[in-house]
């Protein structure tokens, strides 16, 4: 017999198939009337020892019949998926935002602009880089994603053919065989949804760049993992981030400019005057719309515009704080749950996989 243990467990595959070939014909085989009459003969002793030998030579194997498939699969006997060229010109998040202002010259800033003007066309800019960054982020995800829904595929694969050989060696019953070859149809359908789901994201973000003739011409832009993921800002750099967020925003900068102005053309002592006013209306007549008294004065049109050029002035921090704020929320959400999944779960998910291989 082999000395190699891995070749003595493939041996041993072999002689429980055959032995167990040599079983069911010595215990089935009707082929003349004497047989049927007769009671079935015992086993031959060779067929018992070889039996036998098959079953402690697989039990050398520290994991069984998994040993075997894996020397199997070492040895050019499974045919697992095929490793795809890395990419030759892997860009970044700068080449993917440089690629997509290449595509939007209406993005441009002329000599003389104001400085709503080029806010606004920043803000432009922006908004095409981050909507250009996130669709490559989508691509490469959608990559990995279809690699690993591959190396799922293929081990589901080996799982239904191990599941298969223990049925034919009799340690497993059909039922037991059919239920273990159940994930490889589930994995089938998810394979095939990984790959559509890379398809389309390849063609979302040749939309948003144009560069080559087809979406394909992108896939040697598209490095094999994601790129390393900034440090997300704490709870002390929020004030910091909300002054330049209302400093940036040309939004901001036009609401903000249109309340000074306005709050310049009321008169000082009529200013505490015009929010009280307005204050009691509100009171006087809520839930329903504000209502000035018919006997009040009329206010200047002037006024009129700088109570509303306040509010909506006010109306607006609130807004972009208040995303501010949720968007960092979001963000620490996200980072928890990825520390649980790192630190907790998956350790527990690669012990239960220890586990039940062992089992």
């Amino acid at each position: 017999m082999p000395s190699n243990p891995l070749v003595v467990g493939a041996w041993a595959v072999a002689a429980l198939l055959g032995s167990a070939a040599a079983l069911a014909q010595t215990a089935h085989d009707h082929s003349s009337p004497d047989a049927a009459a007769a009671p079935a003969a015992s086993p031959a002793p060779s067929t018992r020892n070889a039996w036998r030998d098959a079953n402690a030579a697989v039990g050398t194997m520290p994991r069984g019949h998994a040993d075997i498939v894996a020397w199997e699969r070492a040895r050019g006997l499974h045919h697992p998926p095929a490793d795809e060229p890395g990419p030759d010109q892997p860009w970044t998040l700068d080449d993917v935002a440089r690629a997509a202002l290449r595509q939007a010259p209406e993005l441009r800033i002329e000599p003389g602009e104001g400085a709503v003007a080029q806010a606004q066309r920043q803000q432009a800019a922006a908004q095409t880089v981050l909507q250009a960054q996130r669709a490559w982020l989508d691509a490469v995800t959608a990559r990995a994603l279809r690699r690993l829904a591959e190396r799922e595929h293929e081990a589901a694969e080996l799982a239904a053919e191990l599941a298969q050989r223990m049925q034919q060696v009799g340690n497993f019953s059909a039922e037991r065989a059919l239920r273990e070859s159940l994930p490889r149809q589930a994995t089938a359908a998810r394979l095939q949804q990984a790959r559509l789901d890379e398809r389309q994201a390849l063609i979302r973000l040749w939309q948003r760049l144009g560069v080559g003739e087809t979406p394909e011409a992108l896939r040697r832009h598209l490095p094999t993992q994601l790129p390393a993921r900034a440090p997300l800002p704490t709870a002390d750099d929020l004030p910091r981030l909300q002054a330049e967020l209302l400093q940036r925003h040309p939004l901001a900068v036009q609401r903000r400019a249109e309340a000074e102005r306005s709050a310049a053309g009321v008169p000082a002592h009529a200013q505490a005057t015009l929010q009280a006013a307005w204050e009691t209306a509100v009171a006087a007549s809520a839930p329903n719309a504000p209502a000035l008294p018919l006997r009040a004065p009329r206010w200047p049109h002037t006024w009129e515009q700088a109570l509303q050029a306040q509010a909506d002035w006010q109306r607006l921090q609130r807004q972009l704080v208040g995303d501010l704020h949720l968007a960092w929320h979001a963000a620490q959400a996200a980072e928890a749950h990825l520390a649980l999944l790192r630190d907790q779960l998956q350790p527990a998910l690669r012990q239960l996989e220890d586990e039940a291989v062992l089992r």
